[in-house]
């Protein structure tokens, strides 16, 4: 760090440095300059049935599992960490499959495999799930990543982030390429 001495009446200030805009800064490779965390835990999310992958979204249509990085530098990736409580449930039967993925803004991100998620044994499962991603070379400054799902076999598939499960968490890690 550069400081910078000035002298006043009472002798030497030292004052620390400020920097306003990180534009001109360079950074080494792997370093990690930004992180965003969002956290949801006050619902359930609306149940798909559809083996089309869509946002998770709740009984309202909204889509609230997501997490949002701005500012981000042109040469920087981004690091994508969801955990968060799934569920597959299907009726009349002892297994169930479903899937998680992401989006990157209004794109389709990383798309699951239809049964990426497959249970049996009980009618109705959850299970602690962990996604992680890296978006290398974002398209631009800002983005919103969302969690994405889908369901197979004419099942059921949601997320549970309600306060009796893990909160639904969202990290984003801009890191320079």
């Amino acid at each position: 760090a550069v400081t910078r001495l000035q002298t006043d009446d009472a002798g030497i200030t030292i004052t620390a440095p400020t920097i306003a805009n990180m534009a001109n800064c360079t950074f080494p490779v792997g370093h990690i300059i930004q992180t965003v965390v969002a956290i949801k835990h006050d619902e359930v999310s609306k149940d798909t049935t559809s083996d089309t992958f869509s946002k998770v979204v709740d009984a309202s249509d909204n889509a609230e599992w997501k997490a949002t990085i701005s500012n981000l530098q042109t040469d920087s990736d981004v690091l994508i960490h969801c955990s968060f409580t799934g569920s597959n449930y299907r009726a009349g039967t002892s297994s169930a499959a479903g899937g998680f993925g992401l989006y990157r803004d209004d794109a389709i991100l990383k798309e699951p495999a239809a049964s990426n998620f497959y249970q049996s044994g009980s009618a109705d499962q959850s299970y602690h799930v962990s996604l992680t991603y890296v978006d290398e070379s974002p398209s631009s400054t800002s983005h919103t990543y969302f969690l994405g799902y889908k369901a197979n076999w004419s099942g059921i598939t949601q997320v549970r982030s309600q306060s009796t499960h893990f909160p639904f968490t969202m990290i984003l890690q801009e890191i320079k390429r």
